[in-house]
């Protein structure tokens, strides 16, 4: 996995998230909710940002999003007619999973 390619896309679900928590926030109603963006999408997120433009070589990656787990799996949002929301938090989870699993086998081979 291409780590600009993933640096990309967290800042694109980065800022669909921020223009949705401010139309939450002006009464607007819709499948993702306020505390959700605030408690957990937007702070992971950021974190994930934060990893991806490190230059440290052991920094470990999550297995998957959390909060795409959460939103699977607990919030019941909409699978079959996920948000663009939802469809990029899907793609960064599976980056995620590529990027830890590549990590993995660089650690095994040396």
């Amino acid at each position: 996995m291409n780590k600009r390619i993933m640096l990309k896309n967290v800042k694109k679900a980065l800022f669909i998230s921020i223009i949705i928590l401010k139309f939450r926030e002006i009464g607007f109603r819709g499948e993702v909710k306020k505390e959700q963006l605030n408690d957990y999408i937007i702070p992971e997120l950021y974190e994930l940002l934060d990893k991806l433009k490190s230059n440290d070589s052991k920094q470990s990656f999550p297995s998957s999003l959390r909060c795409f787990d959460l939103a699977f799996k607990t919030w019941g949002w909409n699978i079959s007619r996920p948000s663009i929301l939802f469809s990029l938090l899907n793609k960064i989870s599976n980056e995620c999973k590529t990027l830890t699993c590549s990590s993995n086998d660089e650690l095994n081979s040396k």
